[in-house]
């Protein structure tokens, strides 16, 4: 009997002791006080913030009519059509490039860098009267990639689950859904305890767009403003940004009062990685971009030519 508990305190222990995994790196020059708060606050609910910001969208607007227009017409064989969600992903790609602070996050009360850049955005797949399927599509997004390429990948991405297609996770789920609930749930307590220990292996953790640097859901491409986001238990993504639809605002430009379209931008942030001015450093960034598409994301080809 002895023995037998020995050997799992034994086995415990060294569980403990893994720290690697294959999606990051363990960030060991930690602050004592942010590696306190990971004991403190063991779980995303536990130390999750928000930021709204409101961006210009007049640039934006203009950036994607353009880049629609040169689609259509053909202007050039790079073209892509593009829209906001678009230039949102090339945005957070950019901000984590220039923030590597925010592309963290925390696994069994470390903190890891995140090896490259996974945003996954959700869409809609099927539309049956007002009922809606959803599915989530999960992109690396490489920081030297141009935004053409991007545009490209995330196209045929979006084709691909809106179409009838019966893909590798349709197949996964109905595999999963069609044990008893009892074994559902065994197996789910099984992932979460494998991932904590950072046992999970590479294919699970890569097929799975809640391990990821952020999360993206647009309630502006069904008509409907920014909401409130809560953070996912499952994963690791410590990052969540809800795109609200784009309307007049009022705003005062050089002390007077205006009228400007503005995009509305809610974000829901682990303060376990890093505290609020690092988020708030990245969000300044994203805005910067989308504020100045032409800038950071290239000319389109109709005003390059």
């Amino acid at each position: 009997m002895l023995w037998t508990v020995a050997a799992i305190i034994g086995i415990w222990w060294l569980l403990q002791l893994r720290k690697s995994r294959p999606d990051g790196a363990l960030v060991r020059d930690v602050h004592p006080y942010r590696r306190v708060l990971n004991h403190i606050s063991s779980a995303p609910h536990d130390s999750w913030v928000l930021f709204d910001s409101y961006v210009n969208a007049e640039p934006l607007l203009e950036y994607v009519a353009d880049s629609k227009r040169c689609a259509q017409a053909g202007v050039s064989a790079s073209a892509e059509r593009c829209d906001v969600i678009h230039c949102v992903i090339a945005a957070a790609a950019l901000a984590l490039g220039a923030t590597p602070e925010l592309n963290r996050f925390v696994v069994g009360r470390r903190l890891y860098q995140r090896h490259g850049c996974a945003i996954s955005f959700a869409v809609k797949r099927k539309r049956r009267d007002r009922a809606s399927l959803l599915a989530t599509i999960k992109l690396e997004v490489p920081a030297e990639q141009p935004f053409s390429e991007l545009c490209r990948r995330i196209n045929a991405a979006i084709e691909r689950e809106r179409s009838d297609e019966y893909t590798e996770h349709d197949a996964k789920f109905d595999k999963l859904l069609k044990l008893p609930q009892a074994v559902v749930s065994i197996s789910v307590w099984l992932t979460r305890w494998a991932n904590r220990r950072n046992l999970l292996p590479r294919a699970a953790i890569e097929a799975d767009p809640l391990f990821a640097s952020l999360i993206i859901t647009s309630l502006g491409s069904v008509g409907m403003p920014a909401g409130y986001h809560h953070l996912f238990e499952w994963g690791n993504c410590p990052l969540l940004l809800v795109i609200g639809k784009i309307e007049p605002r009022p705003v005062v430009v050089d002390g007077r009062l205006a009228v400007q379209q503005q995009l509305h931008l809610r974000f829901t942030y682990d303060e376990r990685i890093d505290d609020g001015l690092t988020a708030g450093h990245g969000l300044a960034k994203m805005v910067e971009v989308l504020e100045s598409p032409r800038r950071f994301l290239g000319a389109s080809s109709a005003t390059a030519g």
